[in-house]
């Protein structure tokens, strides 16, 4: 957005945004109509364990361990969600009764995962 603000210009401008960042900044001076789409809970878990799934797959080794070491999951959890082989069944299933999942979206809006995620 800083790079390009010609494009907030447009009569029209849709912007569809994954971040935990304050854009407001970027939009000041212009007319916003503001929305939020709240998906199905079960639809977005699957989705989020998927994707977890696959990024952990392409995290160098050194990244993957890091990240690892701060998951409170079961060890066999962290095995399955590095192994290229898993399914997605088994990952949801598994991810399903980490109590970690339960309160996932509190610890990703706030970061908690960072520390101790069950302060």
């Amino acid at each position: 957005m800083a790079d390009h603000p010609d494009v907030l210009d447009g009569p029209n401008t849709l912007i569809h945004l994954h971040s935990l960042h304050n854009i407001s900044y970027f939009l000041r001076d212009k007319r916003v109509t503001y929305t939020a789409i709240v998906r199905d809970p079960i639809e977005r878990f699957c989705s989020d364990i998927a994707h977890l799934h696959n990024a952990l797959l392409n995290f160098s080794e050194v990244a993957r361990e890091d990240f690892l070491a701060r998951m409170p999951w079961n060890t066999e959890l962290k095995a399955l969600m590095i192994d290229d082989s898993a399914s997605l069944d088994n990952l949801l299933e598994m991810a399903a009764k980490e109590s970690f999942f339960r309160f996932f979206y509190y610890h990703f809006f706030t970061r908690s995962y960072a520390r101790n995620p069950f302060q």
